[in-house]
């Protein structure tokens, strides 16, 4: 490790010296090993890197003109790709056949076979055989657990070990079971899927009957983890993220270089936002846990040699060395070029990189339109839509849309036209349309009840809930909410549960219920937290900000909007920046710094114009209103309250409404129009009654109230 290396982790990462770690690990009777697809790598096994493996389905499958550009992103992960793959082009994940082209067992799978030949526990998520070639397909004491099946009936490792069984335990599935020659292939389908709902914001769940396994093979033991690289294999955290009552982590980092050993522990510093992935990554698993973590960057070959006592003549046989993107080309047709170009748009698309997924996709339908192929035309006509919308280019997006309606309606394709609508009510959202939006969200409501797409229903009813908050609907917005937040816990969507918690904490805030709504988001926070989403954090921190500025306990409320503040500055995201900046503005205007509230409420404008969100633009134009009002410019007041009032209004946000026609009304007042004064306070009161606004409604009752004591 370098110098500048040891800097950048000395803070999560402490590094020990002196410390004997092959005595602990020799004198540790309890050993749970976890091996990853790493070991394969070395000699005479020479399976290809994941990275390889990558590359050669890039190279496969993706378009020539995409391809380098693929290559280069930085977060494109193994497990991704083998989905995207298949897909795409291996519905029955053939590919996995390429991981028996080698018969030849390494130093690394001897010593697991060895290790559980000695009563320790060996866990993979390989799909390759060489462990068990390492230990022998004839032995008939050898278990190969892969199965549901094998799982209800081999839960318990020591007990299995009682009854004289030697288990191998391969916790992401396998193709078929070589000893038996069972097909298992369900069991990889299940873990990939697991995956994708990961990587959608769900809770990463492991399968219920993996449960009593998962617990019976790591309490109170010493988990040793290796062959994993951390970002190039299968993301292996969220499962070890289940492993609760581990005694402690050994984590061996592979390094090339023979004779480098380092041990680090990580600590209990938390990490700051420069922080590496890996630093991050090994500090949530600590605080998840509760175990120690102890990390050993070695060659790991090297490693084993060290700690293995090698009693038996392991004889290095031939070396093959199978290149993947030849076994590609053997086993499969080579795609045709819209195929490639889809598959390279849907990549590019996943990973936010919307003008080059754009390309792609304008290229694959001008190809399938050629053919007069309508049901490919209609597919990439969805992905162009969705990069347009994802682009902020509302109108052209809606066109799309509409013209793959009218494909998915001629094709009688129900999935693909609740996708399309779905799309299609976000937009109308955007541009204001929120009675179009709502008609759009019934009739997918009624669609995703249908065809039971869970997914789709749970957005549509939190996305319902959300419009009839900002539209005075206050007990309808309740209701979905509360039925979005029970079936996204039902379904295990963590981000969704985060999203409907906090919008029944706005709720319970207008309700005035300020103990309630603080519950609600301190319970969305938790959420958020778990999943890491810095901007909904962000965001989290305003809204409870606001309920304490509310609650006039001011120092806690700066505390939220300044931490919201500097994660809006270190993401860059101006939303964050503007609304922290917005509400650090109320709280001087409380403490009656006038100076310094239109300073934050000017620069939140500024910021926020180039954002297109007219609903926070409204805000802050009203916020400058108040100062200029509370100055004594009423012009000006009255100037910046009707341009909010106008934006409000087209948006058919009613609280909004009845918040600007209050402070309308005060300006009436304050230049002694008590008659118009009167007659507004009244409009207010009405729209305040409509969404029950009861604290709104109280302070236009106590402003009636101090008028009639006025000659009008």
């Amino acid at each position: 490790m370098s110098q500048t290396d040891s800097k950048n982790i000395e803070q999560i990462f402490e590094q020990i010296y002196n410390f004997d770690i092959f005595t602990i690990l020799k004198e540790d009777l309890k050993l749970t090993f976890l091996a990853g697809a790493g070991i394969s790598v070395e000699k005479p096994s020479n399976v290809a890197t994941a990275r390889q493996i990558m590359h050669s389905i890039l190279q496969f499958g993706a378009s020539d003109k995409a391809f380098k550009k693929l290559c280069e992103i930085k977060d494109l992960r193994y497990e991704y790709l083998i989905e995207e793959f298949r897909d795409n082009y291996d519905h029955n994940l053939t590919f996995l056949d390429y991981f028996d082209t080698t018969k030849n067992p390494n130093l690394i799978h001897h010593f697991l076979v060895d290790m559980i030949k000695k009563g320790n526990f060996v866990l993979t998520t390989n799909f390759d055989y060489l462990i068990e070639y390492a230990m022998g397909l004839k032995n008939p004491l050898f278990k190969v657990i892969i199965s549901k099946t094998d799982f209800e009936l081999f839960n318990d490792p020591s007990q299995n070990l009682k009854n004289g069984f030697l288990c191998l335990y391969k916790i992401h599935g396998s193709s078929r079971n070589i000893l038996t020659n069972e097909k298992t292939i369900e069991s990889v389908i299940t873990t990939l899927d697991s995956f994708s709902k990961y990587k959608e914001g769900e809770i990463f769940s492991v399968e219920y009957y993996k449960k009593p396994f998962y617990s019976n093979a790591v309490s109170n033991r010493t988990l040793i983890i290796f062959g994993y690289s951390g970002g190039d294999d299968f993301d292996i955290i969220p499962t070890i993220m289940q492993l609760n009552g581990v005694k402690k982590i050994i984590w061996i980092s592979h390094v090339q270089e023979t004779n480098h050993f380092e041990i680090f522990r990580v600590t209990s510093y938390q990490p700051k936002d420069q922080c590496s992935r890996d630093e991050k990554m090994f500090h949530l698993l600590m605080q998840s846990l509760g175990c120690e973590i102890m990390i050993i960057k070695c060659n790991t070959k090297q490693f084993i040699e060290t700690y293995w006592d090698i009693k038996e003549d392991i004889r290095i046989s031939s070396e093959i060395n199978y290149s993947p993107l030849n076994w590609l080309k053997e086993h499969f047709s080579i795609p045709e070029e819209g195929q490639k170009l889809f598959f390279s748009g849907v990549i590019f698309e996943k990973h936010s990189l919307y003008s080059e997924a754009l390309e792609q996709f304008e290229l694959a339908r001008l190809y399938y339109e050629a053919k007069n192929d309508i049901q490919n035309s209609s597919t990439t006509l969805n992905g162009i839509a969705r990069c347009y919308f994802n682009l902020s280019e509302n109108k052209k997006a809606l066109e799309i849309f509409e013209l793959v309606i009218k494909f998915k309606e001629k094709l009688k394709d129900q999935k693909g036209l609740a996708s399309a609508l779905n799309f299609i009510a976000l937009i109308y959202m955007n541009l204001g349309k929120i009675e179009k939006a709502i008609e759009i969200y019934e009739k997918l409501q009624k669609i995703a009840t249908a065809i039971n797409e869970k997914k789709l229903l749970v957005d549509v009813l939190g996305n319902l809930g959300s419009i009839y908050k900002n539209t005075g609907k206050p007990q309808l917005a309740f209701q979905y909410s509360k039925e979005t937040y029970e079936l996204a816990k039902e379904m295990g969507a963590l981000t969704s549960m985060a999203i409907a918690l906090g919008n029944l904490g706005l709720l319970s805030r207008r309700f005035g219920d300020y103990e309630k709504a603080l519950e609600y988001l301190n319970e969305s926070l938790k959420l958020l937290e778990k999943l890491g989403n810095n901007k909904n954090i962000g965001e989290c921190y305003i809204n409870l900000g606001i309920v304490y500025l509310e609650k006039e306990e001011y120092l806690k409320a700066s505390e939220f909007f300044q931490t919201a503040n500097k994660i809006g500055q270190n993401l860059n995201d101006n939303y964050l920046i503007s609304q922290s900046l917005t509400n650090l503005g109320s709280i001087y205007f409380h403490e009656l710094d006038m100076k310094k509230a239109l300073e934050n409420y000017l620069q939140a404008y500024k910021i926020g114009e180039q954002l297109q969100d007219f609903s926070s633009t409204a805000n802050r134009l009203l916020n400058i209103g108040v100062i200029y009002n509370v100055t004594g410019n009423f012009n000006l007041a009255m100037y910046f309250f009707r341009q909010s009032l106008r934006i409000k209004n087209k948006l058919g946000d009613i609280h909004g409404m009845a918040t600007i026609l209050y402070n309308i009304a005060a300006v009436e007042k304050n230049l002694g129009n008590f008659s118009q004064a009167f007659n507004v306070y009244n409009d207010a009161l009405k729209l305040f009654e409509q969404v029950n606004d009861m604290k709104g409604k109280q302070a236009i009752l106590e402003r009636i109230k101090e008028l009639n004591e006025k000659p009008i």
